[in-house]
């Protein structure tokens, strides 16, 4: 049996890096919920906002301004199916399996990020686009 005393062995590059030059990887912005599952902040702010304009925004917009020809709808399921057809560029049921959840909850981050854009489009140009938005998600549909 041979001994090796630490004398004899000299340091490689990896042992010569002190411990304050290495740093370890950030963890994402995050907290855990009440299931026990990692919930990432920049996510659920992102979900959060489409909830926002789903729900609250674009509906009270297209109330308040029913005689303006640009909001075609007025419900909140139908912004919600306008914003995911358009997203993913077909209707959103053929591109995500059916599941119990929230669809909202299963769609990629980049996806979610563009509904997200093509909803603050719409407030920010009150509108405009909207009818087209509305007929590729009709199309995809089969029902126009």
């Amino acid at each position: 049996m041979v001994t090796i005393r630490k004398r004899d062995v000299t340091p490689t590059a990896k042992s010569a890096v002190t411990k304050s030059a290495w740093v370890p990887p950030k963890p994402a912005e995050g907290f855990y919920n009440a299931h026990n599952i990692w919930v990432d902040q920049a996510r659920l702010h992102l979900e959060c906002r489409f909830d926002d304009l789903v729900y609250k925004i674009l509906p009270r917009l297209a109330r308040d301004q029913s005689d303006n020809p640009n909001w075609v709808i007025k419900f909140d399921h139908c912004f919600m199916r306008v914003l995911y057809d358009n997203a993913f560029g077909d209707a959103w049921y053929k591109c995500i399996p059916k599941h119990n959840d929230r669809v909202l909850h299963r769609i990629p981050t980049a996806i979610l990020q563009e509904a997200v854009r093509l909803g603050g489009e719409l407030v920010l140009y009150n509108g405009v686009g909207l009818p087209e938005l509305n007929t590729n998600s009709l199309q995809w549909r089969n029902k126009r």
